[in-house]
């Protein structure tokens, strides 16, 4: 620009992005808060009640709900121990 000036031009863009801004800001509303992950350590009962259940052939989303786990979380717990958490007999 000339004159050694850092402004630049508003654009379209700009102007909606501070009416979005004076929306959100201005009239009080709040934006939902991003969910907090949790992280819970495996405690021996855990890991004994994950076994017991895979021995039966119970299923990793049966396992995961008993546990309170994500079935992502129980399956990558298994692995890690060398269960295998197959419903085949």
């Amino acid at each position: 620009m000339a004159g050694g000036s850092d402004a630049r031009a508003m654009t379209s863009w700009d102007c909606h992005r501070r009416e979005a801004y004076k929306t959100i800001h201005m009239t009080g509303v709040e934006m939902a808060k991003p969910k907090k992950i949790v992280r819970r350590a495996w405690t021996k009962e855990d890991v004994r009640q994950m076994k017991a259940m895979a021995k039966a052939k119970a299923g990793v989303k049966k396992i995961s709900r008993t546990l309170k786990r994500t079935p992502g979380a129980t399956s990558v717990m298994a692995a890690k121990l060398g269960v295998s958490l197959s419903m085949r007999s």
